[in-house]
């Protein structure tokens, strides 16, 4: 634990990388990401790939270190911040806070896929909704999911696959699955 968890934890960052830095991570993705931290981007940058190969850990260290820059960052799980969105109307403290924030993690597009045709019309557009918001602000959003980048206009649309060549910057994690390694480890 970090001198600086309560305030990790506030902007969401997943307390198992509350004391990662970029050295603690092992792969090549690493050499596109830290000079965006560094630029303090503005773009947007689509983390995607393999299950397992880092990219929820490399977007919560780069949010993280905006932080420590003095940005106003915050991550969210994709399916948690459509929950959030949905429950909001009516109130918008978090959702409002979520929507300015300088820089914006939303992890694991994709996996709302697994439930109900419904809502997963609501995904696409809670997702289309937020990211034309931050847009049109030139806010900077981060982006992980588990697929490639010419699934995006199948799964989410013409609309928001235009708006995401705008003004993203993607890098692939081509890796084995991390997790492949600690199940070899543990045997």
């Amino acid at each position: 634990m970090t001198h600086y968890s309560s305030v990790y934890r506030d902007r969401g960052i997943w307390e198992h990388w509350h004391d990662k830095e970029f050295s603690d991570y092992k792969g090549k993705e690493v050499q596109f990401i830290e000079p965006l931290v560094s630029e303090e981007t503005k773009k947007n940058v689509i983390l995607y790939g393999n299950n397992g190969t880092g990219k929820s850990m490399l977007m919560n260290i780069a949010l993280k270190n905006l932080l420590h820059r003095g940005k106003e960052v915050y991550v969210i799980d994709f399916r948690m911040l459509v929950n959030e969105y949905v429950s909001s109307w009516g109130r918008s403290d978090l959702i409002n806070h979520i929507l300015t924030v300088d820089y914006l993690g939303i992890d694991d597009l994709g996996k709302e896929y697994n439930i109900s045709d419904n809502s997963k019309e609501l995904a696409v557009t809670t997702l289309d909704f937020i990211m034309r918001y931050r847009y049109q602000r030139e806010l900077s959003t981060w982006l992980t999911f588990n697929f490639g980048l010419k699934d995006i206009k199948p799964v989410y649309g013409e609309h928001l696959a235009s708006l995401l060549k705008r003004n993203t910057i993607a890098v692939t994690f081509d890796g084995s699955d991390y997790g492949d390694n600690l199940f070899k480890k543990a045997r």
